[in-house]
């Protein structure tokens, strides 16, 4: 997995850490024997970009070789490779080529000679020797053991490289080109919809026969196999029991009715080292799972005895250990989980409400109460309320009674206070569609399902009518709000099933999130 982090960070570090006897002025001193000012001036670009990035890097491979790679003003670079006893291991004299990049892979070394303090030090006890004309560098080879790959920050100066070449998602009709719809609309293709989950790149569907669908984004094959980087509505296979989807950052979930979670997509963030377009059981969860809730590349997960734990996770310092990409959270007798864009959520069975910090550690992440009097919930989301970065939360308790807690800066509008330091009952704040009018349902009724967003929340009631704040929420036709069974949303778009049929509206097409505009050639 390549992460541009790490890459800019190793750079820097390689620059600050190059232990070099002679200034660079002085290695022109050498190569010219005049003015080292002078010698500058005559340089290429090519010669000037290795004489100020004039640094190498080091890195182990899977087989036990190791690569050095560098920039040299010089025509040839002498390397060696020593142990801890200063024993060189290996070394060669290479060639410096006319990008003035030199390259070497030595052969296989015994695996008895990467000793390091621990799994976790930075460097094993081997060192790299590069000899530049007058010059000699020297810095440990870094220990990559439990960590994420990392791309060397000069292969693209290799002899042939090509650099990544960015999506132009206008070659399929969407991109900046945005094609959006007015009204609702429903899509067609996908027969006997009951259940739907929407992250902010693609979406998920489930049929009553079993059938899995999904549109949108699909550069990591987090829809199908498929080569092409979006896709309209696409089947991607028959799957039984299937009791929740989850549409994240590159990826894709679903929970069986057994306990089981499956993943698919780029699932390198959450601490599984593949990319693969068949849903897979995901590892790490030692007991059945209850619920999940995920957002971006985080996903939180409750089982069946209370517990919680994390996939993936927001940068922190141990964000390049795999292994710290899933972990427990020190929270027990949990009732319901929300993962916000930098918080995660739990309320447990005694209506407290408890937070915890989502950046990938080394140490435990620390858990906080935040408020209590959430008694019976059963059913929880959350949100952030956009530019201003703070969330607030939706619940539903045993009796369908509506909860909110934390700051509304618009996504509630009128339906709950704007700060809520304390959880307040909304159940009758929620806005009706009816036939004549749009405004608070202003009775009481009782809630099975809610979906938050920064844009807005929807809400599902028990007689199956969609409630709706904000998200030009008027502009859903009266009779499309009754008889639904699914909701779903995200930042610019809702999707919900009615009479057995699924909805789409909103204004983010730019990847094909509304099922429509996406030509495949």
């Amino acid at each position: 997995m390549r992460n541009r982090r790490f890459k800019i960070s190793l750079m820097l570090l390689l620059i600050a850490a190059q232990i070099t006897i002679l200034a660079p002025a002085s290695i022109g001193d050498d190569l010219n024997g005049g003015d080292g000012e002078e010698f500058t001036e005559e340089l290429s670009e090519k010669e000037r970009e290795a004489l100020f990035y004039s640094g190498y890097v080091a890195i182990k491979n899977a087989d036990n070789s190791i690569l050095v790679e560098g920039l040299s003003v010089h025509e040839t670079v002498k390397i060696e490779i020593r142990d801890r006893d200063n024993t060189v291991l290996a070394s060669t004299t290479a060639k410096v080529d006319e990008n003035r990049h030199y390259l070497w892979v030595s052969e296989p070394l015994s695996k008895d000679v990467f000793v390091a303090d621990s799994p976790y030090s930075d460097t094993y006890h081997i060192s790299i020797y590069v000899y530049q004309g007058a010059s000699q560098s020297a810095r440990s080879l870094p220990n990559r053991t439990n960590r994420y790959e990392i791309s060397s920050p000069y292969e693209t100066y290799r002899p042939g490289y090509k650099p990544p070449v960015e999506i132009d998602y206008t070659k399929y009709g969407v991109g900046t080109l945005n094609p959006t719809f007015r009204d609702p609309f429903k899509i067609s293709s996908i027969t006997n919809p009951v259940a739907v989950a929407a992250g902010e790149d693609h979406v998920l569907v489930y049929s009553k026969e079993g059938n899995l669908y999904g549109w949108g984004k699909n550069a990591s094959h987090e829809i199908s196999k498929s080569d092409y980087p979006v896709l309209p509505p696409t089947k991607i296979g028959m799957f039984k029991g299937v009791k929740k989807m989850g549409a994240g950052k590159g990826f894709s979930l679903f929970l069986t009715s057994s306990g089981d979670l499956y993943g698919w997509g780029d699932l390198n963030w959450l601490g599984i080292l593949k990319v693969t377009s068949t849903p897979e059981r995901l590892p790490f969860i030692p007991e059945k799972i209850k619920d999940f809730d995920v957002n971006e590349k985080t996903v939180a997960i409750l089982t069946t005895k209370g517990n919680v734990y994390q996939l993936g996770g927001r940068y922190g310092d141990a964000d390049e250990f795999y292994e710290y990409h899933h972990r427990q959270i020190n929270l027990g007798n949990v009732t319901a989980i929300s993962m916000g864009e930098s918080t995660g959520y739990a309320v447990k069975e005694d209506g407290t409400l408890w937070t915890w910090n989502i950046e990938i550690s080394t140490k435990d992440p620390a858990t906080k109460k935040v408020a209590s009097g959430l008694k019976d919930i059963v059913i929880l989301d959350s949100s952030n309320t956009g530019s201003t970065g703070v969330d607030y939360i939706v619940a539903v308790d045993k009796k369908g009674e509506l909860w909110a807690w934390g700051e509304n800066h618009a996504p509630l509008e009128t339906a709950a206070p704007r700060v809520m330091k304390q959880p307040v009952k909304i159940t009758k704040n929620p806005k009706r569609k009816t036939e004549n009018s749009f405004g608070p349902v202003g009775v009481q009724v009782q809630y099975t399902a809610v979906a938050a967003s920064s844009n807005g929340a929807m809400f599902l009631t028990k007689d199956k009518e969609l409630l709706l704040t904000m998200y030009n929420s008027g502009y859903v036709p009266y009779g499309l709000n009754k008889k639904v069974t699914s909701i779903a949303n995200n930042k610019y778009n809702v999707y919900w099933i009615s009479d057995g049929k699924l909805w789409v509206y909103g204004s983010n097409n730019q990847l094909g999130q509304l099922g429509r505009g996406v030509k495949l050639k």
